[in-house]
């Protein structure tokens, strides 16, 4: 049976190979941990960090856009964040008061399983989709067009 440094190790190079096959352009970061990508987008660009905690067992995702929330902004962007995240399946939004950093979490535990490609994909894939869906509202939300509320009922109720 393998040990938690082994699997955690086994595991890392299995997100190395998964970001290989998926044409993702990476550097580590953290011998052994994490990876780190940049991506230029329209409304910002974005940094995807890939981490495993070894001794944990468990695969970490952020997205994180380059863009922080100004001061005045934090409260209508943290009930943005928390409307987004009611009710999401996998992963949340984070926003850190003490810089304004806005991220996007999605994790999964394989404490005493292999991590697959597959695990990993079926981890990612849903993440990338859901900041897709509602990182243009926190969006709209800083520029003032739309208060949280209205925000999210265009997102998922497609109001106008």
């Amino acid at each position: 049976m393998a040990t938690l440094n082994e699997n955690g190790a086994r595991a890392f190079a299995t997100l190395k190979q998964y970001l290989d096959h998926a044409g993702w352009q990476v550097e580590e970061i953290e011998p052994g941990s994490s990876f780190r990508s940049r991506k230029e987008r329209e409304r910002a660009a974005v940094i995807y960090y890939f981490q495993i905690k070894t001794e944990l067992e468990q695969f970490l995702f952020y997205i994180v856009p380059e863009i922080n929330v100004f001061k005045e902004l934090l409260h209508p962007a943290a009930e943005y964040i928390c409307r987004a995240n009611f009710g999401m399946r996998i992963g949340n939004f984070e926003l850190d008061f003490r810089d304004g950093q806005v991220a996007f979490r999605s994790s999964i535990n394989f404490k005493g399983v292999p991590l697959s490609e597959k695990l990993i994909d079926n981890m990612i894939q849903p993440a990338l989709t859901a900041y897709e869906e509602f990182y243009p509202g926190l969006i709209r939300v800083l520029a003032a067009l739309d208060t949280p509320a209205q925000a999210i009922a265009k997102i998922e109720y497609a109001e106008k």
